[in-house]
């Protein structure tokens, strides 16, 4: 046994017979009596704190291990946070005491798990080189903009990373070029691209990999908010200062109950603008989370286009002049946006396709995951209640 196991032991064996000899200990745990008796004064001297026991047995090493790794893996290697101020953490936790946590032993563990991560990445590789099948991704690809250009390409579901480059330029070109040399040696095929609708990697998309061209709900949401929401803002703001100076300078109740009737139909837009937002995050998904039935691409373009309609109402109403076009953006990518429920579809049938499975048997897996979304969205309502 090592010197944790043997401190274990020697806890576990304290703890069942209480107050008791060293002698007694040692032939409990099959150790000498001095092993024994150095254990059991290393234990009381690091039982400093109500939940020191804790730390001494098995499921609590073992916790303190995954609190350990996690941390290094979250907020040292995703987070680029420094082994001095993770050593603060822990030593604030008074956890010095239990695990080797010095910025010397963190780093030390940094530099094995970036080697684990490395080792994995290689072995996942190999796999997929030597795979007889062709393995489909589901990508999204964009470019970020620092001090320098960086193309970023990764897969959805994992958050596998297979192109991060610093550029000079972020033409279809050169994401060809960086395209090519990552997903070639692995013969993957892209099920579909996500992208900002960058002219590049919409190209890249349709004719370098030759798959479907999504758009991303993030940037058109996004353009909404900076748009139509912050004119609606604005006006509110501005129609409070008028209805207070109005009160102020005592004037006409009727130039009062003018404003105030201004008011109220500018927040029923914002609540039908916030209402359409919602909409739009939600029915793009292969069931209608309310009815709780299958949807198609026609059904959520369809859905999608009444939610513009929507907002061209409120557009007209206010006078907004939307500068980030984000209606115009809305109505191009409808398309777009709504076509990966079709192929979420599409996926489904092959899948069951290549078990071998028949047409009235997908129909029926059809009606399991309706019924399982059914459920989901009926748990979710009981816990909101």
């Amino acid at each position: 046994m090592n010197l944790q196991q043997r401190c274990q032991a020697v806890f576990k064996a304290g703890y069942e017979f209480g107050k008791t000899s060293f002698r007694r200990l040692a032939k409990k745990t099959k150790l000498s009596k001095s092993s024994v008796h150095r254990l059991y004064h290393r234990i009381a001297r690091r039982s400093q704190h109500p939940e020191s026991s804790l730390w001494e047995t098995e499921a609590g090493q073992n916790w303190l291990r995954l609190l350990v790794l996690a941390t290094i893996f979250v907020f040292a290697l995703q987070g680029g946070i420094g082994c001095e101020r993770l050593s603060q953490f822990f030593h604030l936790l008074r956890l010095q005491h239990h695990i080797g946590v010095s910025p010397t032993a963190l780093r030390s563990l940094r530099s094995q798990i970036e080697s684990k991560i490395i080792d994995y990445q290689q072995q996942q590789e190999q796999q997929l080189q030597t795979s007889s099948s062709q393995v489909e991704i589901c990508a999204a690809a964009d470019e970020t903009f620092f001090d320098q250009v960086i193309l970023v390409m990764l897969d959805l579901p994992s958050g596998y990373i297979f192109v991060e480059e610093i550029t000079e330029n972020c033409q279809y070109e050169t994401w060809q070029k960086l395209v090519r040399l990552a997903l070639k040696p692995l013969g993957l095929k892209v099920k579909y691209l996500v992208s900002d609708r960058a002219k590049g990697i919409v190209k890249l998309a349709l004719k370098e990999l030759g798959t479907h061209s999504i758009a991303d709900l993030f940037h058109v949401l996004y353009d909404l908010n900076r748009s139509i929401a912050w004119e609606l803002n604005y006006l509110g703001s501005q129609l409070q200062k008028q209805l207070k100076m109005l009160k102020e300078k005592r004037a006409e109740p009727e130039l009062i109950a003018q404003i105030e009737t201004n008011q109220t139909i500018l927040e029923q837009s914002r609540l039908t603008y916030e209402y359409c937002c919602h909409g739009i995050s939600t029915c793009l998904h292969p069931f209608d989370i309310h009815q709780n039935t299958a949807q198609t691409t026609l059904i959520v373009s369809m859905r999608l286009q009444e939610f513009l309609d929507t907002l061209q109402t409120v557009q007209q109403t206010h006078h907004l002049k939307d500068p980030r076009n984000g209606i115009r953006k809305l109505k191009n990518q409808i398309e777009s946006l709504s076509a990966v429920v079709d192929l979420w579809w599409s996926w489904v049938d092959q899948c069951l396709a290549a078990c071998g499975a028949e047409m009235n048997l997908v129909h029926a897996c059809q009606g399991v995951f309706t019924a399982s979304s059914l459920l989901a969205t009926t748990s979710s309502a009981h816990q909101k209640s």
